[in-house]
């Protein structure tokens, strides 16, 4: 619609348009009342203001055209993230936000979005996980973070469970893709239905042979999924099947070969002989010595964390040992004796698998389970490594230890749980910075929730998301949210505006400190009250005018807020109460109570005092 011309009302009230104009000869008309434009096509007008001082301004508008819904996957989940140049401004960015949030006016993807790409990133930062509307948590951080390693850890055999990651699927379309695209490769190469044994309730994602692939499937997809958002990592770890998905995400073979191995991997271990693992607390040094020579060690987790593997038999016979010394133990659910002599039959046939495999250099550097050091390009590139891998005990203290020695490090554990980070938190003497992905099968918590919650971490510890691949396939527009809260400096210079002065370059070199406005007013200074009538009033009126319950009549007009455009309004106001001729200029020479009202009060008993009258304070730079 567009709005009655005020010229072209106001002279049709009284008469008519100009006479002299031709409207009728033209397509242009007066508006006299609000009407509604209609046009097939996009609608355009043009907006013409003409100032008074030859100033004019021509602007030309056109509709704003139709936009689709805000989409996001299905996913609620979300971080809004936000950084300040100082913790201070950080704080009331802080509560302006949530405020803001609490009125739900606006889509909340949308604003997520408007912060993600709309907003600078500085280095005082912090973030909100978001449910929809509703604030589940908030993190700032007191001083700026700035991770140097990026650690991504790689779960092993154990952690899957029905379902695994289903949430996560169905709300992000990157990583559906690289899952849909693996499910098909384990299809071809024997035949079975992967995807209905990890989205569907059953116990075969238990069976060796399934929980391998769909493991390193799910856990080289969200990997993958995270370096497209721009968390890259400088290093890597994975705890024995997990070494495989480092080395894919390294390059050392591609995706499909790195399938095609998890597969062969899988079936050769399977058909191994049955045997049991248990797992034991306490010093691994002692428990080495106590464990029997029919035995072998499967894992060294962590100085007080050791795996054994073997025969059944063996296994129970020396747990009985292990519990009459009241050392904790506990039996894996495995159905094979991983990492002990029971795998050697199969380690031939195994190393045939990468007959027609070219391995190839890593290109990001992760730690081998082997020898608990990086990995050379050597063992790398060797099928005798990857075979003897069956075969070794998983040295993950050892890699730990390798780990730890970059301090400024940042764990993000890729699979589901945090077994590996809560490892490493146990190996560690200092604070260990870890995040989980996928949740866990006894977790309340959906797999959104978590990977928001490890992204708006990493955000807040310096690291800058891809924000354009992150939105990539879904449909979201920038909206009015809270701007930067800029601190407000009041800089301690008294001038009088009214008055000539010659620039004395002394007066301004000395150096003095900047106030912040805000601090000034709750400093407790002295409040002086008025001394008389006049002062009573004036005080009065300032109250009224800067929304202030406290006055002192020696408040200075500037100080306190006032404007020189204010003090039209201000001065008005004065001279309504008092009946007086009051000037502006008289306000800039007389800036407090106490000045003014000494020049109020001559000016209630005689008129206005001449200039020879007035005192001669003057207020300069």
């Amino acid at each position: 619609e567009i709005m009655p011309s005020l010229v072209g009302s106001e002279m049709c009230i009284r008469d008519r348009p100009n006479q002299n104009i031709k409207f009728e000869d033209g397509p242009f008309y007066v508006n006299t009342k609000t009407t509604t434009l209609e046009n097939k096509n996009i609608l355009r007008g043009a907006v013409s203001s003409f100032g008074m001082g030859g100033t004019n301004a021509h602007v030309i508008v056109e509709e704003a055209p139709s936009y689709e819904a805000s989409t996001k996957a299905n996913s609620t989940v979300d971080f809004l993230p936000f950084s300040a140049k100082s913790f201070k401004t950080l704080e009331r960015y802080e509560e302006n936000i949530q405020a803001f949030i609490h009125t739900k006016t606006t889509t909340i993807s949308d604003v997520c979005y408007t912060f993600k790409t709309g907003r600078r990133q500085l280095n005082h930062r912090g973030f909100f996980l978001l449910d929809g509307n509703n604030i589940i948590s908030s993190q700032t951080a007191t001083e700026p973070k700035k991770y140097e390693a990026v650690t991504f850890l790689f779960t092993g055999q154990g952690s899957q469970f029905s379902k695994m990651s289903e949430s996560f699927y169905t709300t992000e379309p990157y990583f559906k893709a690289l899952v849909d695209k693996g499910l098909q490769v384990l299809n071809k190469i024997d035949g079975t239905d992967y995807t209905n044994i990890l989205f569907s309730e059953n116990d075969q994602i238990h069976d060796t042979r399934y929980a391998q692939p769909l493991l390193f499937l799910v856990e080289y997809a969200l990997a993958k999924t995270f370096m497209h958002w721009g968390i890259v990592p400088t290093r890597m770890m994975g705890h024995s099947l997990g070494e495989y998905v480092a080395a894919a995400i390294s390059e050392v073979f591609t995706f499909e070969e790195g399938l095609q191995l998890i597969v062969k991997r899988a079936t050769l271990m399977n058909s191994a002989e049955k045997g049991s693992m248990l797992a034991a607390l306490g010093n691994v040094d002692v428990l080495k010595q106590l464990m029997p020579a029919n035995l072998d060690i499967a894992a060294i987790n962590t100085n007080t964390s050791i795996v054994f593997s073997g025969n059944t038999k063996a296994i129970n016979e020396f747990e009985e040992v292990l519990k009459a010394k009241d050392i904790k133990t506990k039996m894996l659910k495995t159905s094979h004796a991983f990492h002990s002599e029971s795998m050697d039959p199969i380690l031939n046939d195994f190393k045939k698998a990468f007959d027609h495999i070219t391995l190839k250099e890593p290109k990001i550097p992760y730690i081998s389970n082997s020898t608990g050091t990086y990995i050379k390009p050597a063992e790398a590139m060797s099928a005798d490594y990857w075979v003897s891998h069956i075969r070794n005990t998983v040295n993950f203290k050892d890699g730990i230890d390798t780990l730890l020695t970059d301090e400024n490090a940042v764990y993000v554990e890729i699979g589901a749980g945090n077994t590996l980070i809560n490892m490493i938190k146990e190996q560690s003497e200092k604070k260990i910075f870890g995040f989980t992905t996928l949740a866990s099968k006894k977790d309340a918590d959906n797999d959104q929730l978590k990977i928001q919650y490890t992204l708006g971490q990493l955000w807040l510890g310096g690291i800058d998301m891809h924000w354009e691949n992150y939105y990539e396939n879904s449909t979201n527009y920038k909206v009015s949210a809270p701007t930067y809260p800029f601190e407000k400096i009041a800089f301690p210079v008294k001038v009088n505006p009214m008055e000539k002065q010659s620039f004395n370059i002394s007066i301004v070199e000395h150096e003095f400190e900047v106030h912040d406005a805000s601090s000034q007013k709750e400093s407790g200074k002295t409040i002086i009250e008025p001394q008389n009538e006049v002062q009573e009033k004036l005080v009065s009126i300032w109250q009224d005018f800067f929304e202030a319950k406290q006055i002192s009549i020696d408040d200075d007009y500037f100080e306190l807020g006032g404007s020189s455009l204010q003090a039209v309004v201000i001065v008005n106001r004065i001279n309504e109460t008092f009946d007086t001729n009051l000037s502006i200029e008289n306000l800039y020479n007389y800036l407090t109570i106490k000045d003014l009202s000494k020049l109020l009060s001559l000016s209630l008993q005689q008129n206005l005092p001449s200039e020879e009258t007035q005192e001669s304070d003057q207020f300069v730079i």
